[in-house]
This record gives C-alpha cells, structure tokens and sequence, in this order.
C-alpha cells in the first residue's frame, strides 16, 4: 500500500525511498522504468538488491525447514540451539 500511497499523494520522497525496500521493487520499479522516472542503471541496482535479498531469505529459510524436517527439531529446540 505505501507504494500506491506514495504515487497517489505524490510524495517523491516516499517513492524513491519505497523504491529500495526488496518486498516493494517488483510494484514500483517496472513502472518507474517505463515512465522514465529512473535510468536503467537505477533499475539494475535495485534488482541486485532485491536479489541478495531473496538469496539470504532462502538460505535462511532452507536452513531453518532443514532442521526442523530433517532433524526432527521443534522450534523450541531450534531456537535455544541458536541462542547457543
């Protein structure tokens, strides 16, 4: 909601600021590039952002449901474990 909050109130700063937030690119970036509001270099940063991102968020994840299905671990269990 904040991207189209942003557009609509037109608060520039907001959506240049929303632009860089990973889960709100794919809503506010395509549309930029096409409007010509960024370059095509803008665009690819960002994209290399929201891809680190959903690298780490998958490593993450994976590691967590690997544990808790592989090692039979419940979440307690997975949580004191880190804390260690």
């Amino acid at each position: 909601m904040i991207v189209y909050l942003g557009s609509v109130m037109e608060k520039k700063s907001l959506v240049a600021a929303v632009r860089y937030i990973p889960f709100c690119t794919p809503y506010s970036v395509p549309a930029d590039v096409i409007l010509g509001e960024i370059s095509i270099n803008q665009a690819l940063i960002i994209f290399l952002i929201m891809l680190i991102c959903i690298i780490v968020i998958i490593n993450v994840l994976g590691n967590v449901y690997e544990r808790l299905v592989f090692n039979q671990l419940t979440v307690r269990e997975l949580i004191k474990a880190r804390r260690n």
